[in-house]
């Protein structure tokens, strides 16, 4: 059987419809990161090889956030908060997180932590809500 992506037209040219699997690059580009990274792989070998989206939303699918959200899971998987205390005895003890420490970073302020992780949870669902509302125009 011919492949499914391809529909000879009256001219007999041939032109661009949606692969069978086009559905699932969305979801894969967004969550397989959280299958041993493959997942995302296949998502992009997926999104690379469709004519449904064009050059920039295959850029933007593969660089803003590799491995979608678990990029983000990962980053706050290996983020330590660091408490600051101070008090003594017969004091009372205040204390309160003001940076987190990872393990690449040296410490980094919550001010800029907080807006990170935002990012990094934003941007790989508005690609995925752009690639779906791309498949979703396509014949």
């Amino acid at each position: 059987m011919r492949d499914l992506s391809r529909l000879q037209t009256m001219g007999g040219g041939v032109e661009d419809v949606q692969t069978s699997h086009d559905a699932w690059v969305p979801g894969l580009v967004l969550f397989g990161g959280f299958l041993v990274f493959i997942g995302w792989f296949i998502g992009i070998y997926m999104l690379w090889s469709s004519p449904t989206w064009n050059f920039r939303s295959k850029l933007a699918g593969t660089f803003l956030f590799p491995g979608g959200l678990f990029t983000a899971a990962a980053a706050l998987w290996l983020a330590k908060y660091t408490q600051h205390c101070s008090g003594g005895p017969g004091r009372v003890t205040r204390c309160s997180a003001e940076r987190v420490n990872i393990s690449f970073f040296s410490q980094m302020p919550l001010s800029v932590w907080m807006p990170l992780i935002v990012v990094l949870v934003v941007v790989p669902l508005a690609v995925a809500l752009r690639l779906e509302r791309v498949r979703r125009a396509v014949p």
